[in-house]
């Protein structure tokens, strides 16, 4: 990009000015600060200001991290701050991750330093297009805004690695305040520098309203309560109905525009898709959603004019067939575990406690933390029919694994429990200890033989001895109680019958599902066969239990000391070029393993030959910093005394 003069620059951003409306009517905002994540999701937030405050903080320290639901107006606020710098003579970028392709994550993913992939942000999606030489040159006259929108409309890896860019920017470039938007997601690239803000509520000063007061918070919900188009006691309710009475869908399009929504988010993994393909799919509902301006025409490309209608038809599509619920929907849509409303919207749509319960089930199968995340926002959003037994299954599974040693495990169960945030989670949350977590459960009651089940599975005691129940209920079919004595067994005392038939579990079972709990017990199970079995289930299995069987493998080396922990690790070394082949999944596996908290005596510096093996293994500095950030969290562990 060619470098001119600040007025030039300043003039092409007011020729833009017309591409970044605020949303009328223009809300108030309350936004609430807070030092972590953990305030921030549990909504204990040090003062409620005006938006203004953002103002303040973006350009007096730097850098800002703005939290929210879906629809919560973070986009708004993003564009009012654009707007003021305009009116100020100030230099703005807006970047609207919405337009995020998947040929621009291609390009993305070649990158090999910040300052290109600075470039390629702020040039391929910036309002108006800039680059680094013209954020220098604009600051020798006055403060910039680099507003970055929507992180968590990416895969999680590069949502990170936007954190990682944005941090590069505020580094670099003193005089300008940078601000992300995400959802309520925690991001490990997160610096301490950065100060975090969650909106809390829009309102609407002097607008009489009607509707319920869990949707009026949220400015997308309001602002349609204000036009007299809010109709539903629930988000997905209140789409449905706005497509059948103001798009004039019926069923069939409906259904038609579901499917192409969900192969819209398959083949482009990201907000914006092929037109001609989604039209082929959709139909007639194409031309009524372009007519009703639902659809946002950028010829050959087009998105929704809210990503909530996306999510809403993708999630109908989800919820009409149970067969769906499976890992690879699951992570299509919800950009591999980085945005769970499409979840959410679903759960809204299973009228059956039953298959609610089964869906909440698959979610948690997949990932737990996506399945208390879909419980709390659909609780925000509206009335959903999951049975007690299942509510509280969730989350005193989620509460066992406060005490995970892995570091990144017990955060986010924990960021999970604050999202639930009801009396049940808080209860949890200040148990202090799992027998404590135990103990609560005992005192719910519950309905239904599997929960029944499922308590007295959960309840064990420790160090009991593994027996037959046990076992059958580790390769029952059913995950809840499946999942259930996994952990159980992990704390139980093995016996060598157990031991020998778990080992056949992960050799043999027909299900992925099922060798993956096997794995998961026998990283409490040390044994040379044990360690045998899970090596050949890493370089020869399925994603799931090659994830599981990485993490026992590193449970094991923890669990172990001096030359045997060696040989662990060194046998790792040796196969790091097997695993970084393997999907990305299992190296970002190895990396949250090795930081572990409390960390065993002299971990960080054994589990540090593993990440100086890493870093010798690349060869350009940029996948290297990716190992000195490992490095430094497990430099702070502190446990190599």
């Amino acid at each position: 990009m060619n470098v001119t003069t600040p007025a030039d620059v300043l003039a092409r951003m007011a020729a833009r000015a017309s591409d970044l409306e605020i949303p009328d009517p223009p809300f108030d905002f309350a936004v609430g600060w807070a030092e972590d994540y953990a305030d921030v999701l549990a909504e204990r937030l040090q003062q409620e200001t005006q938006p203004d405050a953002l103002w303040e903080r973006a350009l007096g320290r730097g850098r800002v991290l703005l939290l929210g639901e879906g629809g919560a107006g973070k986009s708004s606020l993003m564009r009012r701050l654009w707007h003021r710098a305009r009116s100020e003579g100030m230099f703005a970028s807006y970047v609207d991750l919405c337009r995020w392709r998947s040929e621009l994550a291609d390009e993305w993913h070649a990158a090999d330093d910040d300052a290109w992939r600075a470039d390629l942000l702020l040039e391929r999606l910036g309002v108006p297009s800039t680059s680094e030489a013209e954020l220098d040159l604009v600051g020798l006259d006055a403060c910039a805004l680099v507003l970055i929108d929507g992180i968590n409309e990416v895969a999680n890896q590069d949502a990170e690695q936007l954190l990682i860019c944005a941090e590069h920017l505020a580094r670099h470039h003193s005089h300008a305040g940078v601000v992300v938007a995400d959802r309520l997601v925690r991001r490990e690239a997160l610096s301490p520098r950065w100060s975090l803000a969650r909106v809390i509520r829009a309102e609407a000063p002097g607008a009489t309203v009607a509707g319920d007061p869990r949707l009026l918070r949220n400015a997308f919900f309001l602002n349609l309560a204000i036009r007299g188009e809010l109709e539903g006691d629930s988000a997905s309710a209140a789409f449905l109905t706005y497509l059948r009475r103001h798009v004039g869908l019926d069923e069939p399009e409906l259904d038609a525009a579901a499917a192409a929504a969900a192969d819209a988010y398959r083949h482009h993994a990201g907000r914006t898709f092929d037109l001609k393909r989604f039209e082929d799919l959709a139909g007639s509902a194409s031309d009524k959603l372009k007519a009703a301006g639902r659809l946002v025409l950028d010829p050959p490309q087009a998105s929704f004019d809210h990503h909530l209608f996306h999510d809403t038809l993708a999630a109908r599509w989800l919820a009409a067939d149970e067969t769906r619920w499976n890992a690879a929907e699951l992570d299509t849509l919800t950009f591999s575990a980085s945005s769970f409303d499409a979840l959410a919207l679903a759960l809204e749509q299973l009228p059956d406690p039953a298959q609610a319960d089964l869906f909440v089930r698959r979610i948690y199968d997949w990932n737990y933390y996506g399945a208390a995340y879909a419980l709390a926002r659909a609780r925000q959003l509206g009335g959903i029919e999951i049975s007690t037994g299942m509510h509280v299954a969730l989350l005193a599974m989620l509460a066992e694994r406060r005490w995970d040693p892995v570091r990144s495990t017990a955060d986010r169960v924990e960021d999970a429990l604050r999202l639930v945030g009801d009396d049940l989670a808080k209860d949890l949350l200040g148990a202090d200890s799992p027998h404590a977590v135990r103990e609560r459960i005992a005192t719910e009651v519950l309905q239904g033989d599997v929960y029944e089940a499922w308590r007295r599975l959960f309840v064990r005691p420790d160090g009991v001895p593994a027996d037959a129940q046990l076992l059958d209920a580790l390769v029952d079919e059913e995950s809840l109680l499946g999942w259930t004595a996994a952990n159980v067994l992990r704390r139980a005392a093995p016996t060598q019958m157990a031991a020998t038939q778990v080992i056949g579990v992960l050799a043999g079972h027909r299900s992925p599902t099922i060798r993956w709990r096997a794995a998961h017990v026998l990283g409490a199970w040390s044994s040379e066969a044990a360690v045998q079995a899970l090596r050949g289930a890493l370089m020869r299995d399925e994603l799931w239990v090659q994830y599981g069987a990485l993490r026992s493998l590193i449970d094991i080396a923890a669990s172990t000391k001096g030359a045997a922990r060696e040989r662990h690790l060194r046998w790792l070394i040796d196969c790091l070029d097997e695993i970084k082949a393997m999907p990305p999944q299992i190296l970002e596996e190895l990396e949250r393993a090795l930081v572990r908290v409390p960390a065993p005596k002299n971990w960080v510096s054994n589990a540090g030959e593993i990440v100086e093996a890493l870093y010798a293994s690349e060869h350009d500095e940029h996948k290297r910093d990716r190992w000195r950030r490992l490095a430094a969290r497990l430099r702070a562990t502190g446990g190599s005394s």
